[in-house]
């Protein structure tokens, strides 16, 4: 992840039929809190590079993350 919050993760998925297919997607992340003095990401939206490699139509693959729920310290 780079300083600016943005970013690029790779996947491997699994297609129907067994075959497995790598996936990049480039992120960004749009909201952030400090949660017990840590920064998190609570938003992040990801757009997929290339067409999806599970949908034969050249659909563009978008997702917004959200935390759903504030992460528990251990211990605490």
């Amino acid at each position: 992840m780079n300083k600016d919050g943005s970013g690029i993760r790779t996947l491997t998925i699994v297609l129907p039929g067994g075959s497995t297919a790598q996936v990049i997607e480039d992120f960004v992340i749009t909201k952030s809190e400090v949660i017990n003095g840590i920064a998190l990401a609570t938003e992040i939206a990801d757009a997929q590079r290339e067409p999806s490699a599970v949908i034969d139509d050249q659909s563009l693959v978008r997702h917004i993350l959200t935390l759903r729920s504030k992460p528990s310290v251990c211990g605490r």
